[in-house]
């Protein structure tokens, strides 16, 4: 999407939107994320303004900001990541591929889904072959936010389009009218199976810590349908991620969004939305109510990649 907003400003001319790339790696088609520096809070009340939460985005390191963990890997910044511009397909051999008018992969596992993806690292580190991974909560959500800042509202359904919400199936990769900014079904058509979120026994959120460790930080908080989740920990930053827990501030999470909110113990992620959701799908729809080995006609994922 490139409009030009009342106030004159053309995202097309703003960091990072001008910075996103489409390359290809190993034969894939992928788009290049540059690295992002974010902070988020609350907005001090004005007579003219209530007390808002918002986010703000910068290139460079400055004070209050940090590195969005979507580029963080073992410890260290990367300048980028890779992701896929389509759904993932099966290539013939099980591994997973980004590629423009091909069936989504779907009744496939959580656990089979991460293996697709790794198939794709048959080379040395700094090679095409090198690097590749699904689609972790942190890369999905970046997106959402950077589409939530450049668009105003949440509800991507009505300013850019719905997708396939109301079919019969999956259809093919980059057929709908849910683009963005060159990335196609982020949302509707197949749900999109995301690494680095599940939920413990007692329903509470287990997120990757956010220095790139892709180790589990237990947050204590129940995932419920009552708003974006708050508050950090020494290894997590609910600001970085769009959770539905209890304690939001303000409306419900759906009232928010407009996108649904599935969740039970012991589960995976899935974001997104898929073929049959209908207007429950968007960029920040959430369903963590189904345990890894499960599978289903509306459950798919997305490659992504590293260049290390």
């Amino acid at each position: 999407m490139a409009a030009a907003y009342p106030n004159g400003l053309n995202f097309d001319d703003v960091f990072p939107y001008n910075k996103f790339e489409e390359v290809t790696r190993d034969g894939q088609a992928m788009i290049k994320i540059p690295k992002v520096y974010v902070k988020a809070g609350y907005t001090s009340p004005t007579a003219e303004m209530p007390e808002k939460y918002g986010w703000w985005i910068s290139e460079f390191p400055q004070e209050g900001f940090h590195c969005h963990p979507a580029f963080m890997y073992q410890g260290e910044e990367l300048d980028y990541f890779l992701l896929g511009k389509y759904e993932a397909s099966n290539d013939g051999n099980s591994k997973a591929q980004s590629l423009a008018n091909k069936t989504p992969w779907v009744n496939i596992t959580t656990p089979n889904a991460i293996a697709a993806c790794l198939r794709r690292n048959t080379g040395e580190a700094g090679s095409e072959q090198y690097g590749w991974h699904i689609e972790s909560i942190y890369e999905y959500q970046l997106i959402s936010l950077l589409m939530l800042i450049e668009l105003g509202a949440p509800d991507v359904q009505s300013i850019i389009g719905s997708g396939n919400i109301n079919g019969s199936g999956v259809v093919a990769t980059g057929s709908t009218n849910a683009k963005w900014r060159g990335i196609c079904e982020h949302w509707a058509n197949a749900w999109e199976i995301c690494d680095g979120f599940k939920t413990g026994a007692s329903g509470q959120a287990l997120i990757w810590d956010k220095n790139g460790n892709q180790t589990y930080v237990d947050t204590g908080k129940v995932v419920a349908d009552k708003g974006f989740a708050r508050g950090k920990g020494t290894d997590y930053d609910f600001a970085d991620v769009f959770v539905p827990t209890d304690d939001g501030k303000g409306s419900t999470y759906s009232g928010s969004t407009s996108d649904g909110v599935w969740t039970a113990a012991n589960c995976v992620l899935y974001l997104g939305g898929g073929w049959r959701s209908g207007a429950r799908d968007g960029a920040f729809t959430f369903d963590s109510s189904f345990a890894a080995p499960y599978s289903n006609s509306s459950f798919g994922f997305r490659l992504a990649k590293y260049d290390i």
